[in-house]
C-alpha cells in the first residue's frame, strides 16, 4: 500500500535540519497531526528524530515520531561512513540544544 501524494510534505526552504524541524512543528500544530514519519538517510535519521522530538516537546506538541533510514549508499568506504556517523553524533547534541532554544546558530 502506498502513501497518497497529498500526504507527503517536503520542506525545500530550510537551510538545515533545525530549520526543517521548525517548519514541521508549525505545520503539525496547525493541522493537529500527531503522527510523523521521517524518511531520511540512515546515518541522519537519529539526529532528525532527536531534534524533532525535542522541539515538539518544548512547544508542548504531542506527537509520535518514527524514523526510517533510507540507506547509506553515498559512502564509498566503511571508514567514510564511520567518519560521518561521528560528525552526526556531535551535530545531534548541538542541534538538539538549538531546537530547544538554548542558543541560536549565531551563537557559535
Amino acid at each position: 500500500r502506498s502513501v497518497s501524494a497529498e500526504r507527503i510534505i517536503a520542506d525545500v526552504s530550510a537551510r538545515d535540519t533545525v530549520g526543517n524541524v521548525l517548519f514541521v512543528a508549525d505545520w503539525l500544530r496547525q493541522r493537529r497531526i500527531s503522527n510523523v514519519l521521517i524518511d531520511t538517510s540512515t546515518y541522519h535519521s537519529p539526529r532528525a528524530r532527536l531534534i524533532l522530538k525535542g522541539l515538539l516537546g518544548s512547544r508542548e506538541i504531542q506527537a509520535t515520531v518514527l524514523s526510517v533510514g533510507a540507506g547509506n549508499s553515498d559512502f564509498a568506504t566503511a571508514e567514510a561512513l564511520r567518519a560521518r556517523l561521528a560528525l552526526e553524533r556531535q551535530a545531534s547534541y548541538r542541534d538538539a540544544a538549538r531546537a530547544r532554544g538554548f542558543f541560536s546558530r549565531c551563537d557559535f
